[in-house]
């Protein structure tokens, strides 16, 4: 029985099945919610260190013995990794930054509730440990289809045509429309 998992039985009824339909349709659409809710929530942190300044985590970076330009960083990193997710260009990348500002975080600044319930009972560090496991599961899930990094793979998949014969055009990467000459 399971050695011919993938082939029909005498009087068994074949059914058609696309496996790029429904089920891919969500996985994709699960990535886009997942990296899109994490990078909207993150983004709205830096904004608003952006519009009322980011002394305060400076403060920490120096009082820690870090150099000042660290937070400058995690400040950029605020802004920039969530706006890349929220497109899905290199969302890897993005989603590694925003661990690591996490990570920098909770051992700078939120260390004593690392271990301690807040007042509602919940983790002390819960709002950094729903980024870590978010942007995490973005680091392992990808972009997704529905994503800049797709559309760009999908652009440059495509064949190109020569203008003046209307036929396929053999071109080299980085000169998208002129036909190489041969």
């Amino acid at each position: 029985m399971f050695a011919s998992a993938n082939r029909f039985q005498p009087g068994e009824r074949e059914v058609a099945m696309d496996t790029s339909t429904r089920e891919t349709h969500l996985e994709d659409v699960g990535k886009l919610v997942l990296r899109s809710g994490i990078a909207a929530l993150m983004l709205s942190h830096g904004v608003y260190k952006l519009i009322h300044g980011h002394g305060h985590v400076l403060q920490y970076f120096t009082s820690a013995g870090l150099p000042s330009w660290l937070g400058h960083g995690a400040l950029l990193t605020e802004v920039a990794a969530p706006l890349a997710m929220i497109v899905g260009y290199k969302t890897r990348h993005a989603a590694a930054l925003i661990v690591g500002s996490m990570v920098v975080a909770v051992l700078l600044v939120h260390r004593a509730q690392l271990f301690a319930l807040n007042s509602h009972g919940g983790w002390g560090v819960e709002l950094n440990g729903l980024f870590i496991v978010g942007a995490l599961a973005a680091i392992l899930l990808g972009s997704g289809r529905y994503s800049l990094e797709s559309y760009l793979q999908r652009r440059r998949a495509l064949p190109h045509v020569d203008p003046a014969s209307g036929r396929p055009a053999v071109v080299q990467r980085g000169q998208r429309g002129q036909p190489a000459s041969s």
